[in-house]
């Protein structure tokens, strides 16, 4: 997936290159490339968002939780 990061002037810094690399992939998507130049994100494409996949809501909230969980615990490591 082609993602184009959009700043403004006197906007808030982007940091999400950065948290997408040091993560690796750990809880969240894998960062393939990134254009700085053109602030361009290339990143795996994942699927079908949960809430189209019929899952109640109890099991779309342990998903998340879970792969949250993973992030932050990765995330101590680095």
């Amino acid at each position: 997936m082609l993602k184009i990061l959009l700043p403004w002037p006197g906007g808030p810094v982007n940091h999400e290159p950065t948290v997408l690399r040091l993560a690796g992939g750990t809880g969240l998507v894998s960062l393939l490339r990134h254009d700085e130049a053109h602030e361009a994100l290339l990143l795996e494409a994942l699927g079908p968002p949960l809430d189209q996949l019929g899952l109640p809501t109890t099991r779309r909230h342990e998903i998340m939780c879970d792969t949250l969980t993973q992030f932050w615990r990765g995330t101590r490591d680095a």
